[in-house]
């Protein structure tokens, strides 16, 4: 099984450079891995990016676990999938993994979450304290895409 490793600082975040695909446009930006969220969250802002209008989005309300309201934005029609990028120093960035399916909800914050719904749901995750340092251990499973 093919596994990329991510170090992070214990009162840091763990951490991806991510690839959003929406039909013919791509973003990259990174991810914060966030497994107390149940659905990926992303900036507003990045579905003007990826070439999402606003009548490609319905409106409603989410709710943060400390029960907080606040608006969101629904996708609808064609996949936003998800693409994880990984470079060692001095290379530029490259795909790793395969793509997958994300269940993006668009709110008003700055930091793409990437939740258990769907960036959990297509890799096998382990976060590790090995000899005091933090790594983020991310293999594919057998079956990682499971397409729109």
């Amino acid at each position: 099984m093919q596994r990329s490793s991510f170090k992070f600082s214990y009162d840091g975040v763990p951490s991806v450079l991510i690839e959003l695909t929406f039909g013919d446009r791509a973003w990259q930006c990174v991810g914060e891995i966030d497994s107390g969220s149940d659905t990926s969250l992303c900036p507003l802002l990045f579905a003007e990016v990826l070439g999402i209008s606003k009548q490609d989005l319905t409106e409603d309300e989410g709710e943060a676990a400390n029960g907080t309201k606040f608006p969101i934005w629904r996708p609808k029609g064609q996949a936003i999938l998800g693409q994880i990028m990984v470079s060692k120093a001095g290379e530029e960035a490259h795909p790793w993994g395969e793509m997958f399916s994300m269940d993006l909800i668009f709110c008003e914050g700055e930091t793409l979450l990437l939740g258990r719904g769907d960036f959990f749901s297509a890799f096998d995750l382990q976060f590790l304290n090995e000899d005091g340092e933090q790594w983020l251990h991310i293999s594919k499973p057998v079956s990682p895409f499971i397409g729109p």
